[in-house]
């Protein structure tokens, strides 16, 4: 069974700006694939998935250097996260995707080489950040979202605890009652 939970990070000032260059990479990175794909769109009539995009990543970072600063993960992901906003637009399921500010919902998700144990989160690129902010389930960590909001740091952890879901009820046992009535009729 999945369990997420959100803690508060305490990074050092370098690894603030480390975060600062992930957030901003990862804006930049999805607002360039927004305006190559409109282009792309545009003269051809089709758009690109998410593999297209990630694919032109490599490129990217021969063209802007200072994208190899920060790790390459989270630039995949947010690749697949615009191919599937494009998806669910072209099925009528959610708008057109919009191209992200500064300081609006800066987040960067990590799901490989990402640890916590007791006192640290361990990011790529960034190293070991410390935290508060309760247990620790036991399982995998799936995914790490860092997340920053009013210059706090917080880190949504989804752990596989490997739990079985717990027993459903038979619903002929379930019991309902209506106390909302001042009287029946």
């Amino acid at each position: 069974m999945l369990r997420g939970y959100t803690v508060k990070l305490y990074p050092s000032r370098t690894q603030q700006e480390l975060l600062g260059k992930h957030f901003g990479c990862v804006r930049w990175v999805y607002n360039k694939l927004i305006e190559i794909n409109q282009k792309k769109y545009h003269r051809t009539g089709k758009g690109m998935s998410g593999y297209d995009m990630q694919n032109m990543l490599p490129g990217l970072k021969k063209q802007y250097p200072w994208l190899a600063e920060v790790a390459a993960q989270p630039l995949q992901i947010v690749c697949h996260n615009l191919g599937s906003a494009y998806t669910g637009f072209f099925r009528g399921q959610s708008r057109y995707p919009k191209r992200k500010k500064r300081g609006r919902g800066d987040s960067f998700t990590c799901i490989n080489d990402s640890w916590i144990d007791n006192w640290h989160v361990r990011i790529p690129k960034v190293g070991k950040l410390r935290y508060r902010g309760g247990d620790q389930p036991e399982g995998k960590v799936k995914r790490i979202t860092i997340r920053e909001r009013a210059g706090k740091f917080y880190a949504s952890v989804l752990i596989d605890t490997s739990d079985e879901e717990p027993p459903s009820r038979d619903p002929s046992h379930i019991l309902g009652l209506d106390l909302g009535l001042s009287h029946t009729i």
